[in-house]
């Protein structure tokens, strides 16, 4: 583990002990809900860095098998809480996406909300093996980050399409990629940012 990594590691876990953090917004993100809408969330679901796990208790409600992982304990108390507060059953972890072994097992859909855009370019690279080992061949990932055009300096790395489109092309393919929201506690109407879904290339 590098020492950004390992500072990354320890921000995430600290948040939570000190204050609510920005992306908690005590509902599932509207990208998400969209996603359900449209059908596009398929079979067995992972929710990386699930926070207190808003996404994954609203799609457990609706009928899939969730599994999320987070760094923060702290985070992960608070949504087996919330899970247990509404009846459901959810898989939550408390874990690092780098080193939690996840026993073999394959998702038919990864949610990606906020993740990804935290990385540095290192990080992409294990972030890639990570989600080759996960996915489902042809399993879907859906991704929302932080888009260039939101104005500012404050908060994650801002992404271009081509970037992401860059990232993910020589392993993922059928790549759409549209303006969306990242909702947070401090924007009234969210932050810009991209909504990407692809495919998993079947080899």
């Amino acid at each position: 583990m590098t020492d950004s990594h390992s500072n990354q590691v320890n921000f995430f876990k600290q948040i939570y002990k000190d204050e609510t953090p920005v992306w908690e917004i005590n509902r599932p993100q509207k990208a998400v809900m969209s996603l359900l809408e449209a059908g596009s969330v398929k079979g067995r679901v992972l929710e990386l860095g699930c926070g207190t796990a808003e996404n994954s208790i609203y799609l457990t409600e609706n009928g899939f098998e969730v599994m999320g992982i987070d760094l923060s304990q702290h985070a992960i108390d608070i949504a087996r809480q919330k899970a247990e507060e509404k009846g459901v059953s959810v898989e939550l972890i408390c874990g690092d996406l780098f080193k939690h072994d996840f026993g073999g097992a394959l998702f038919d859909t990864i949610l990606d909300s906020g993740v990804f855009h935290a990385f540095s370019d290192n990080a992409r690279k294990k972030y890639m093996k990570v989600l080759r080992q996960l996915a489902h061949p042809e399993g879907q990932l859906h991704l929302i980050a932080w888009s260039d055009l939101e104005p500012g300096e404050d908060g994650p790395r801002r992404l271009s399409q081509d970037e992401i489109q860059r990232v993910f092309e020589k392993e993922w393919t059928d790549i759409t990629i549209v303006k969306s929201v990242y909702e947070t506690n401090t924007h009234a109407h969210g932050a810009a940012a991209w909504l990407a879904s692809m495919t998993k290339m079947s080899k």
